[in-house]
């Protein structure tokens, strides 16, 4: 029987492709100011413009795309071991060859941030790290760790599922749950760090296009500012989740991002982990009975709130965890 893995296309590709893109843009633009420079004759060389920034920025865009591409690797789990297969390099490891296997863990990763995984120790004292913000089936891929390791210890054949009940029953559930009376765990997003600095941003930017209205670069300075506010939109919208919690369902809403509309049943959830990762808000993150774990960071919530919230969690007898790195 063979498990393969699934990229998560948010976290591997299009994440990556719009730091990239935002990079080359700038790259793009600094470049363009300073042959403009040369050829208006402001300065007699290139070399006496910002042209070493451009060059700079295309570097970084260099070692950003090596450095996902050396995370970035496909994962095949069979009966005999389990192989890594990057750009790069494929590896191959046996079972016999692993001593331990850390199921929920963290780890440092891409430039020493701290990341939820899971952890294959071989005997040799070696480390495999498996970081699950790359793979979309990360629940089934610790399901059929924990079968291996459980066959190899009770001698019974090895069998992987292929499909999240647990996934399936939050998307069932997603259409029919009505929320008017679940206990809501929530702050004043316009007041918070989050919504003051993209509101902010938004007067700042129509003032801004208003003043230099006839400006010859109008277009120019515009097209800047819509992409600015499109970053902070995604960035900041990311850490503006709240919550709404009783005895049978956890529902996640956001408040910049009113799509958004994850339901748990507090029955399939493993662990919560009160987590502060990687200069993110303060965020929740629910680990569920199938082993898929989600970071829900939350902003406008104030430490009252998430004293309540911890309360609720420990009434309903869920474990809590808390991390900070």
């Amino acid at each position: 029987m063979i498990l393969k893995s699934r990229f998560n296309r948010r976290n591997s590709f299009v994440i990556p492709s719009c730091i990239i893109a935002i990079l080359l843009l700038l790259a793009g633009m600094v470049g363009y100011i300073s042959f403009l420079d040369v050829s208006n004759g402001k300065v007699d060389s290139i070399f006496k413009t910002p042209i070493y920034a451009s060059l700079f920025l295309a570097l970084v865009v260099i070692i950003l795309i090596i450095q996902y591409l050396l995370y970035l690797k496909t994962i095949i789990i069979t009966d005999q071991g389990i192989k890594f297969s990057s750009v790069f390099s494929s590896e191959f490891i046996s079972w016999k060859d692993v001593q331990e296997l850390k199921i929920l863990d963290r780890s440092t990763i891409m430039g020493g941030t701290s990341r939820e995984s899971t952890t294959l120790k071989l005997k040799n004292g070696r480390n495999v790290i498996i970081p699950e913000l790359f793979y979309e089936n990360i629940g089934n891929i610790r399901k059929a760790l924990v079968a291996v390791f459980e066959a190899k210890q009770t001698g019974t054949p090895i069998k992987f599922s292929s499909y999240s009940e647990a996934r399936k029953n939050r998307k069932n559930i997603s259409q029919k749950l009505d929320i008017s009376n679940m206990p809501q765990y929530t702050g004043n997003h316009f007041l918070s760090f989050n919504g003051i600095v993209f509101y902010g941003l938004i007067i700042a930017s129509v003032v801004m296009v208003a003043t230099l209205g006839n400006t010859q670069n109008l277009g120019l300075i515009f097209l800047i500012c819509l992409i600015l506010l499109l970053v902070y939109y995604g960035f900041l919208g990311y850490q503006a989740h709240y919550f709404y919690l009783d005895s049978k369902y956890l529902v996640i809403r956001n408040h910049m991002w009113p799509w958004v509309n994850e339901q748990y049943k507090t029955e399939e959830i493993q662990e919560v982990v009160i987590d502060t990762p990687y200069r993110l808000e303060k965020s929740l993150r629910i680990v569920s009975t199938d082993f898929e774990s989600k970071l829900y960071p939350a902003g406008s919530l104030k430490k009252k709130t998430w004293e309540l919230l911890e309360s609720k969690f420990e009434e309903l007898n869920l474990p809590i965890r808390k991390d900070s790195f």
